[in-house]
């Protein structure tokens, strides 16, 4: 898949009128099963951005979920803002497409992301997301834009802390702008497949393909 190039990353930069840079690319933690407590969303940097998705996934809307995933990804309020858009796996498009006898949305948006978050939570059990580098390939980052390059996994746990599901996984690469807040938002996310994910497995897919799927 084609990444952004400089060009694309200096407008972002250009876009946001971020601040100064900082310490931010530390390995993410993975995330503990949701006890049902709320917690402080943070987008200091780009991998507390994605500490504040994994945590709103793990907690699964029933405190702040929502509105915290949505702090993490770049709403567009004029033509001069950046906004957040998702690419997809061209093979996930083709085989969904197949599936469902429908073409994918023109432009995956913000608002089409939100309405993701409030139907991904397929079973009943609790949710966790980690986050770890993809370290075939660099990240390549400035002081107020990102693109980094990360491996994700969603699996659930049962009440005894068993796993019990693989509900997507695959990797990301991700455009990242520090906005004039100091926050860090997703304005691009790009999907691929993980090829370990287990074939036989169809929960094991994409969260492009998740999302797809929501639809």
């Amino acid at each position: 898949m084609t990444r952004p190039n400089r060009s694309l990353l200096a407008l972002l930069v250009v876009a946001a009128l971020g601040m100064g840079a900082c310490d931010y690319f530390r390995p993410a933690e993975p995330e503990p099963p949701s006890t049902g407590s709320s917690f402080v969303p943070d987008y200091g940097s780009p991998d507390s951005t994605l500490s504040t998705i994994a945590k709103a996934i793990a907690d699964k809307g029933r405190t702040i979920g929502a509105t915290a995933y949505a702090g993490a990804f770049a709403e567009s309020l004029s033509g001069s803002v950046a906004g957040y858009h998702q690419l997809f796996w061209p093979q996930d498009v083709a085989d969904w497409s197949q599936a469902s006898g429908r073409l994918p949305p023109p432009d995956w948006g913000f608002s089409l992301e939100l309405t993701f978050y409030t139907r991904f939570f397929l079973r009943p059990d609790a949710y966790r997301m980690e986050w770890t580098p993809d370290r075939l390939n660099p990240d390549n980052f400035g002081a107020n834009a990102a693109t980094i390059h990360r491996h994700y996994a969603v699996k659930t746990y049962g009440p005894e802390g068993d796993s019990t599901s693989v509900q997507a996984i695959g990797f990301a690469d991700l455009t990242v702008v520090r906005f004039s807040d100091g926050n860090w938002r997703i304005v691009r996310w790009e999907d691929r497949r993980d090829s370990n994910a287990d074939p036989n497995d169809t929960d094991q897919i994409t969260l492009g393909k998740r999302r797809l799927n929501s639809t």
